[in-house]
């Protein structure tokens, strides 16, 4: 005579861990998704705030560093919501800098079934203005 003591086991140690392993996967994907947004945004700072330094007054670069952030947004796949950019040219000089923050709220559960939830996501980027460049203030 055999003993089978541990008919079922398999299936009962699949049922019990099925659930636990989701919620891993759930966290992981969310947690690549935010580290993207984050990226995606520090690039989107980083291409306006390049833009802006080649701008030959203050208020030139702060139109361009907007014009670019939004294209760079849209052209990069970042799904935000209420996109705001703010442009400090206060250093606006010859050998200066300009800083350009953006702040977007990123819908992070797009497209993913289970996920959903938004959050406010900001990067800042400054560019030094060349030392040679024609600037007006």
């Amino acid at each position: 005579m055999t003993r089978h003591d541990d008919e079922g086991s398999v299936v009962l140690e699949t049922v019990l861990l099925a659930p636990v392993l989701v919620l891993i996967l759930a966290a992981v994907i969310g947690a690549a998704r935010v580290t993207l947004a984050h990226q995606r945004v520090d690039a989107t700072a980083a291409q306006a705030a390049r833009a802006a330094s080649t701008a030959t007054s203050p208020a030139a670069a702060a139109a361009i560093a907007r014009s670019t952030a939004q294209s760079a947004a849209n052209t990069g796949g970042l799904d935000c919501t209420g996109m705001s950019v703010f442009v400090n040219t206060s250093s606006f000089h010859p050998g200066g800098s300009v800083t350009v923050r953006v702040s977007c709220t990123a819908d992070l559960g797009a497209g993913v079934p289970g996920l959903s939830g938004r959050r406010t996501i900001s990067g800042s980027r400054s560019e030094v203005i060349d030392t040679y460049a024609q600037v007006t203030e």
